[in-house]
């Protein structure tokens, strides 16, 4: 098993390093983030391919959902270690999208044993 990427996507950069953080914590795991959805749509095509996404749901532009929607009408493997995050309200969309779809959404605040219990099976090989 070799070491994993992933990519952190919020609009807020102190919460993107604060992730970033977290997640770094795992040895294995090389982490790059990027602060807006258009970046992020342009490095999801990038190679070489990243393991996991960790995405705001609400962001200016391209937000959390259109991206993995994206990836989904491309049939990308990265559709199934997509994970939601989410600290503000939630709108009527979002929410009909969240209890319609199994993609994980935590809610912040979170702390870094609960994003691991999340994250580990999306980087499970």
């Amino acid at each position: 098993m070799g070491r994993k990427r992933v990519l952190i996507v919020d609009d807020n950069r102190l919460v993107a390093e604060s992730l970033r953080a977290m997640v770094s914590a795992q040895s294995d795991v090389d982490v790059q983030v990027v602060t807006d959805g258009a970046q992020a749509a342009a490095l999801l095509q990038a190679e070489p391919p990243l393991d996991a996404v960790i995405c705001d749901l609400g962001m200016p532009g391209i937000d959390g959902i259109t991206l993995f929607q994206a990836l989904g009408r491309r049939g990308s493997p990265l559709a199934s270690r997509f994970l939601l995050i989410t600290g503000g309200a939630i709108t009527d969309a979002a929410s009909g999208f969240l209890a319609a779809s199994a993609v994980p959404c935590l809610q912040k605040p979170f702390d870094s044993a609960e994003l691991r219990k999340v994250l580990a099976p999306l980087l499970a090989d």
